[in-house]
């Protein structure tokens, strides 16, 4: 962003110091409405619609546990929705040890009590804001291979409608929801990809 700053100078102001002031005064701001524009994100990913101090924490011990328990980010939160109506094995499924989310589940719980809504309003509140299908490499990849081999545009075509519409996915869009298989290759992207 300094870099970027830089380069607005002489778009900012004729005085060089002043803009130059002017631009650092905006990026001082930065990283505390950066903050608080990502937890206001979190909360609704969590289903939380009330602030409270807290909620940073308990959304950090649920990254930090999701990065223990080698979990998937979409799919974890996708399946906190399930295990609100009480269905908790797939995302319990996606930890190494199912006891890394047990303890954050009955905070999370507890801090959802604190909003008195009513959980299946929050479920679907939070479907409609974590999607289940993203477009993950290998399959990009897959389709990417078809399209260059033998200019087969079905699969591209085919994930380029799942992920059109990624919040609701039909049961044999399955594949689609799943990381890359273990062992796979893996795959390093680039903002101009």
């Amino acid at each position: 962003l300094a870099r970027l700053a830089e380069c607005l100078i002489e778009l900012v102001g004729d005085d060089v110091e002043v803009a130059s002031d002017t631009l650092t005064r905006a990026l001082n701001r930065f990283t505390g409405l950066y903050g608080e524009h990502w937890l206001s994100g979190m909360r609704t990913k969590i289903g939380l619609t009330q602030s409270l101090e807290a909620d940073e924490k308990l959304v950090q011990s649920l990254l930090d546990s999701m990065a223990s328990g080698n979990a998937d980010f979409t799919l974890t939160f996708r399946y906190l929705s399930d295990a609100l109506e009480g269905e908790r094995d797939r995302l319990t499924a996606l930890f190494d040890n199912s006891q890394l989310i047990a303890p954050w589940l009955e905070e999370w719980q507890e801090r959802l009590d604190r909003e008195e809504r009513v959980r299946s309003d929050v479920a679907s509140a939070m479907r409609l804001v974590n999607p289940i299908i993203i477009p993950r490499n290998h399959k990009v990849e897959e389709a990417l291979q078809a399209a260059e081999n033998g200019l087969d545009m079905a699969p591209f075509e085919h994930l380029l409608s799942l992920v059109t519409n990624p919040y609701g996915a039909p049961k044999e869009a399955f594949a689609f929801t799943q990381p890359a298989p273990q062992g796979g290759p893996g795959y390093r992207t680039f903002c101009g990809t």
